[in-house]
């Protein structure tokens, strides 16, 4: 079977709605010649074999759910209490 993958979505994404489980993603990694961690391109085709939890993928289905993870590319500005530093930019009074 195959579904074409859109932006920002992963071999992860796609197993959890094709397969039902993160599992499937190894198998669609391996039909695909993908490596788990790569960046697909929108509009890519991937094959997988089985569905392993027709609960979850019906509910993705069904939900019309189309989970996109990967990274957008934009720099993630780190900040908050973690990052601050006393009496420079997090004042005690």
């Amino acid at each position: 079977m195959e579904i074409q993958a859109k932006d920002r979505q992963t071999i992860f994404d796609l197993a959890l709605k094709t397969t039902g489980c993160p599992e499937g993603a190894f198998d669609m990694a391996l039909r695909s010649g993908h490596a788990l961690s790569d960046t697909l391109d929108d509009g890519e085709i991937l094959l997988y074999d089985s569905i392993a939890d027709a609960r979850v993928a019906e509910r993705y289905h069904s939900a019309c759910i189309d989970p996109a993870t990967a990274p957008d590319g934009e720099p993630v500005c780190m900040g908050g209490i973690g990052y601050m530093c006393v009496e420079i930019d997090f004042c005690m009074s």
